[in-house]
């Protein structure tokens, strides 16, 4: 017992978890700030949600991306950078010294069928922080930001 805490002393005892677009990304940057919380450097590792595919990612899935709104969550997350191998995700924590609190922010985790319990059994103490936003509104935010990078040109309310 002593043994498995002092495993986890340098590694994440809170997860951020939430919806994209829903205010994840302002509160790891809040909580980076802060004196007693130690935030990944890497805000969203997706280390747990193993389930989300992306060892099967190919250059070209991207012709079929938009056919469907689980095929566009699917894009989105395995655009972002991923850890698969615990010795990796174990050196995102690498400069903790005294922080009480330890975290990291994976949005995957949300839709993840897997993480929960993945986060269970890596850390049964652990503490997870969920974000949910107005569909609606986190619906148009994500059209916005989609808009600004290039990837939609289209008026979001069809004639």
């Amino acid at each position: 017992m002593k043994k498995d805490r002092e495993r986890r002393e340098k590694l994440p005892n809170f997860f951020i978890v939430g919806a994209a677009k829903s205010g994840t990304t302002s509160l790891y940057h809040h909580l980076c700030q802060h004196l007693d919380v130690f935030m990944s450097p890497v805000k969203e590792p997706h280390y747990f949600s193993r389930d989300v595919g992306v060892r099967s990612f190919k250059a070209d899935d991207t012709k079929s991306i938009f056919a469907n709104l689980r095929g566009y969550i699917d894009f989105i997350l395995k655009s972002r950078f991923y850890i698969l191998n615990f010795e990796k995700y174990k050196r995102l924590f690498s400069n903790v010294k005294n922080e009480k609190a330890i975290g990291e922010a994976s949005v995957s985790y949300l839709v993840s069928k897997v993480a929960a319990e993945e986060i269970y059994k890596f850390n049964p103490d652990a503490k997870i922080i969920i974000i949910l936003r107005n569909p609606v509104k986190r619906a148009f935010s994500h059209w916005l930001m989609d808009l600004r990078i290039g990837h939609v040109s289209n008026p979001i309310i069809a004639e």
